[in-house]
């Protein structure tokens, strides 16, 4: 999305079909359970691959963290939201991070910039079933499958979302009570030289 890499991942919101995205009485149901003080610690590896070889390895240290519920200047609810590199540590790094903030509507969720805010932007449905798809104010997602997926976090049943932004189409895995799991993205350099986003969720800690 527009903010970075990090952001794309945070902003892709899903549940199973009839479900609440964010259920305040059962965290265990959300795929990205909302609860003041629940974060994300993930790790991510950009590798630029010349034909078949990897020329260039670096690590990026990443967090997301729900720092506080607000109330935004329109009156509505929302969940303050830090997203940034960090340490390797996970300590955020002194500049350079988000801050925004995410709130239920009836039917789908919106994300604002600022308290100030009057309307959101959309980010996602409330509900959704394999086969879905939504667009956002730049991207197209569609939820493709079900998989299981293993990360230093663990091994966790996924739904497999498919995000195009720019013509470029990033791969997502969600977990049902965890939030993004994993994130791989492709961006092509030239005819032999690709650079490959991989996002892998490190340690987390929700409620």
């Amino acid at each position: 999305m527009r903010k970075n890499i990090l952001a794309v991942a945070v902003l892709t919101l899903v549940v199973f079909a009839g479900c609440s995205l964010f259920d305040n009485n059962d965290n265990s149901n959300d795929f990205y359970p909302l609860a003041k003080g629940n974060y994300w610690n993930l790790k991510m590896t950009n590798q630029t691959i010349a034909g078949d070889s990897v020329v260039k390895d670096t690590i990026i240290h990443m967090r997301s963290e729900v720092i506080d519920e607000v109330t935004l200047n329109n009156g509505k609810k929302a969940y303050e939201m830090k997203t940034g590199a960090t340490d390797s540590l996970y300590n955020f790094a002194i500049m350079g991070n988000n801050i925004f903030y995410i709130e239920k509507g009836d039917s789908a969720y919106f994300e604002y910039d600022s308290l100030g805010q009057s309307v959101g932007s959309y980010m996602a449905p409330i509900t959704i079933e394999v086969g879905d798809s939504w667009d956002t104010d730049s991207s197209h997602v569609a939820v493709v499958e079900i998989d299981s997926v293993t990360v230093n976090a663990g091994t966790f049943e996924s739904y497999k979302l498919a995000n195009v932004y720019n013509g470029d189409t990033s791969w997502q895995w969600i977990a049902k009570g965890v939030g993004l799991v994993k994130m791989v993205n492709e961006t092509p350099i030239d005819s032999m030289t690709k650079v490959r986003s991989t996002i892998e969720l490190f340690e987390y800690s929700v409620k």
